[in-house]
This record gives C-alpha cells, structure tokens and sequence, in this order.
C-alpha cells in the first residue's frame, strides 16, 4: 500500500471521528418501549386511554393528561386479513389497535410479523374520534361499538367493517372500514349523526418518540407540493387545508392520512405530554373520510397511491445519486433475490462504467513519474529563473 493510499485512509478516519465526536446529532436515551405485534386474544382485557381534554372543533389542543374517570377495558377484538396486512380493532373506541405487515418481520431472524402502531400510550388506537358540539366535546374512547363483522378475510374484492356506536349524549357514531385485497390501505369514513350542529375530529397516533438513529428521521409530516418533515414540536402547529397528504415517518416504514378531497378537514400536529407526535384532522361537518397507508416506505409501492408519496423518501443532498442507484439495485434483485450479490454486481458495473476514465488517470499517472527525473534536472538547470524554468517544462508537457 502506498503512502497516499495511507494517507487518504488516515484522514477519513480522523474526518469520521471528529464527526461523530463533535457534530454527530445524539438520539435521546429512552427506556425500552414495547413494540411487539398485539397477539392477545379476542377477550384479553386492556386498559382504556386517558381521556382528552375537550377541543373546539378545528382548534388545536394538548393532550390531556388527566386520567380517564371510569376506567373501561377491551372485550373484544375483531380482525381483518388481506394478504399484505392483519388488522385488530378494538370494541372500545372501535378504532385500530394493531395492523401487521405480513411480507415483513419485526426482525431479521423471527417470525413475528413488522407491527406498525408503536406504543402510542395515552392512546391505545388510531383514529380516536371526537364529537364538537356547541354543548362541550366527546370523544369514543369510553364507548363499546358492536361490529357487523367478527373477522374479515379480504381475498378477491374489496370488504368492509361497519362499527356503530352510541355517544354518552344519544349521537350515533358509525365507523367504517374498506380493506383491499392489495397494497395497504385502510379505508376510513366516521359520521356521527343525531345533532345537526355537529362537527368530528379524528386524532391519529403511530409512532412513538423513541428514536433508533440519528441519521434517520422520524416524526411526522405535511405534504403540500413539497414535503414537510417536522423535527421540533414545542406548541401545536396549524397547516390548515392547504395539504394533499399528511402522516408518520418511522424511518422505513410510514403512516399516510390521504383525505376525500370534498371533505378534506383541516390538520394540525401536536404532542401528548409523553412526547408521543399526534396528527388532528378537524372538519366543519359530521363526517371525515380519507385513506390510511399503513406500510413501507417503497418508491413503486408509493407510486400505486397516486399522489407523490413517494416524495417522503427523501436522501437529502445525495438525493440524485441515491434514487438511480436504488433503481439498479431493485433491477438486479429481480434475478437474484439476494442484496449482497445485488450490493457486489453493482460495485462491479459502476467500476465497468468508470474503467476508462480510470486507465486514463493511471496512465497519466505513471507519465508524470517517468518525467520525475527530466524535471528534477531541469530545476537544478534554472534554479534562479522561474519564467525559463517554466517555458521548459511546459515543452517537456507537450
């Protein structure tokens, strides 16, 4: 090994530690956090959400942290099955409590399926529903709803789950979910009907605030024409309607809220006070529909939803490098269904690629060194005068 190949090594190595040293961004130290796929079964009992505090409707507000005042429990479970996800809603608050991914693992070597609701606590599910009216807020998470399915077991066409609930006040409160027998999302529409003065909210929460890298993101985000990740969230932030598509980035993985553009509410994002990042939808009407994306952060995956997802996968500055090389990658684990071999061939072709530009440095390389000698003589020649020195060696150049 030559002393610049030696050279170049020693400073990447000084370079890396000194980044990691002083400017590497440190992840927050959390306790462990259970993330584990809901397995229990349909009559295991959990404990109820604490209850949030009442919200006008299209405010913003803070989670509450005051325990609910009666303490109710699940007891009961319904599942939905596609052949991409696995989904358990709860009877109490009739919202989703775990959705699986069946074409991946939470680890390498297991064999539990990749569980995309973290621990989200005070919440227990996605969406939680709210009720405004002129009298105060009420919210699902205290309501059994009964179900006109138990499972669902989605292979040919689309299917859906009806829930219907009775709020404390005689408001009926139906949520329906559409699954589909590809891809993954979740069809949504809440109506709550029995006062004409009534508005919903829904707030949606995934992700928890345990973050594994640094150099990933991880949190939630906006997407109106350009994509808006957002890092810090010290007070509630409002983006109103001006938004096509808005969720959580878990780093590999996402959440995407896509609203029916005639009843798009308005959303805004805020954290619970155990930093959990929450996304409020709130309408003006009695109703919210939309579609939930509940997987992978897969540029031809995110592509099939029609509206630029595929823009959440952002590389940063390395962003025009990054996508065509990921495109090759993909190409080549068409044929041979393994990364590593995928990671070597492309190493090869991209040395194929550059091959002649590299000869030609060598052999530029090695005339440079052949003509070491005429020019060490040739300053010794003209040791005092520049300008000849220089006319020389630009005749030797040529």
């Amino acid at each position: 090994m030559d002393k610049r190949t030696m050279l170049a090594l020693g400073l990447t190595l000084a370079i890396l530690f000194v980044f990691q040293a002083y400017f590497l961004p440190k992840a927050p130290q959390q306790a462990p956090v259970q993330t584990q796929p809901k397995t229990e079964t349909p009559t295991k009992e959990v404990a109820a959400p604490e209850k949030a505090a009442p919200t006008p409707a299209g405010g913003i507000a803070k989670e509450s942290s005051a325990p609910a005042q009666t303490e109710r429990k699940v007891t009961k479970r319904f599942v939905a099955e596609t052949p991409f996800i696995k989904v358990t809603i709860d009877d109490l608050g009739g919202g989703i409590s775990s959705v699986q991914l069946k074409n991946y693992k939470a680890k390498v070597k297991g064999t539990d399926y990749k569980e995309v609701i973290e621990n989200i606590k005070p919440y227990t599910y996605v969406p939680r529903v709210s009720q405004h009216i002129s009298t105060g807020t009420t919210s699902d998470e205290t309501i059994y709803f009964s179900a006109d399915k138990e499972h669902l077991n989605v292979t040919d066409g689309s299917a859906v789950i009806t829930l219907t609930g009775t709020m404390s006040d005689g408001t009926s409160l139906t949520k329906k979910y559409t699954f589909y027998p590809e891809g993954y999302v979740v069809g949504l529409n809440a109506t709550a009907q029995g006062k004409a003065e009534t508005a919903v909210s829904a707030d949606f929460a995934v992700i928890s605030d345990k973050k594994e890298s640094a150099y990933v993101f991880k949190g939630p985000f906006v997407y109106n024409n350009k994509l808006k990740q957002v890092d810090k969230i010290n007070e509630p932030i409002d983006f109103g309607k001006n938004y096509s598509y808005a969720g959580f980035d878990e780093g590999f993985f996402a959440f995407i809220w896509i609203p029916e553009a005639d009843l798009k509410p308005a959303v805004s994002v805020f954290k619970t006070s155990t930093n959990i990042p929450v996304l409020k939808c709130s309408a003006a009407s009695p109703s919210i529909a939309g579609r939930m994306y509940f997987g992978p952060k897969d540029s031809n995956v995110l592509k099939g939803l029609n509206i630029n997802a595929q823009k959440i996968i952002d590389f940063g500055w390395f962003d025009i490098i990054a996508k065509p090389l990921i495109l090759a990658l993909k190409f080549l684990n068409r044929f041979t269904h393994n990364y590593g071999i995928d990671i070597i061939l492309l190493t090869i072709l991209i040395k194929l690629i550059f091959h002649p530009l590299s000869v030609k440095s060598y052999r530029s390389m090695k005339k440079m060194q052949e003509l070491q000698p005429l020019i060490k003589q040739l300053r010794e020649k003209y040791p005092n005068d520049k300008q000849k020195l220089n006319q020389e060696m630009m005749q030797i150049y040529k």
